[in-house]
């Protein structure tokens, strides 16, 4: 049996597995985004030690505060807690495994694609209490590439409140995500801890796979070269759900079938 055809078994449930894995990504569990307005610039976060640095005038509570000043006085800055934010970004650190006697990295490659396809379709799903990260694919295709909305032709920042640490929030997300994705996918086929030059070409494996997602991937084998019909099955579940009301799946699975209601009484006659 080849690596691709051992890869191919997997456990039919693993993703849901792989969903019971994202609590972290749930609404509950982020705390709300901090925002600055257009005329506000952050320089960095840090904790109070490092704050303390710069200005005295730090809220009495708080752990960790955002640095920041106002267009018509650079120099002067400001602060702002930003404690919870710093606290569940740390919480997202996860270790990056990656498939055993994967030598050209074709198993990992094939896995960040899934995992980014399914990223754009929970996302587009809206349902924050299953997954609700700070962006999308318009934004996981911007941090992963040039920081750009590409049909906007606006920094990234644009859609996360204009404030970095959103930013760093919300990349440290997506690589959480992809990990566990990783993580479920090949639970049956072997991982070991990513090596130094897995860790390094990471954002490039990611943008590469990105970069494939043209119109609909319900074949997932036509841009991986590994079959995997559990995933080809899910997706197309999810982007019927997306696209169409529950009714037009009904006629589209059952076109013959008459809807409960529209019999005609002898009243109505």
């Amino acid at each position: 049996m080849t690596r691709k055809e051992r890869a191919a078994q997997h456990s039919p449930m693993y993703l849901y597995d792989f969903l019971q894995k994202l609590a972290p990504l749930r609404a509950a569990q982020i705390p709300a985004m901090e925002s600055l307005r257009p005329n506000e610039v952050a320089y960095a976060w840090g904790d109070r030690k490092t704050a303390e640095k710069y200005t005295k005038d730090l809220p009495e509570k708080g752990e960790y505060f955002l640095l920041y000043a106002k267009k018509e006085a650079l120099l002067t800055l400001y602060s702002r807690d930003v404690t919870p934010q710093a606290k569940y970004l740390d919480s997202l650190k996860t270790e990056l495994l990656v498939p055993q006697e994967d030598g050209d990295s074709d198993l990992l490659e094939a896995a960040l694609f899934e995992a980014a396809y399914l990223f754009d379709l929970l996302k587009t799903l809206e349902i924050p209490e299953l997954f609700a990260p700070l962006g999308g694919f318009p934004e996981l295709e911007a941090v992963y590439s040039g920081n750009e909305l590409k049909k906007a032709e606006m920094p990234v920042l644009a859609n996360l409140e204009n404030n970095p640490l959103n930013l760093e929030i919300f990349v440290a997300q997506t690589k959480y995500f992809f990990a566990k994705y990783i993580e479920s996918r090949f639970c049956e086929y072997g991982l070991i801890p990513a090596d130094e030059g897995v860790q390094r070409d990471f954002d490039d494996l990611v943008r590469q796979q990105l970069e494939k997602m043209r119109g609909g991937c319900w074949k997932s084998k036509n841009f991986t070269g590994i079959e995997n019909l559990e995933f080809d099955y899910f997706v197309q579940q999810l982007e019927l759900l997306i696209t169409l009301e529950p009714e037009t799946i009904e006629e589209l699975l059952c076109p013959g079938r008459k809807r409960r209601g529209n019999k005609k009484t002898l009243a109505a006659e």
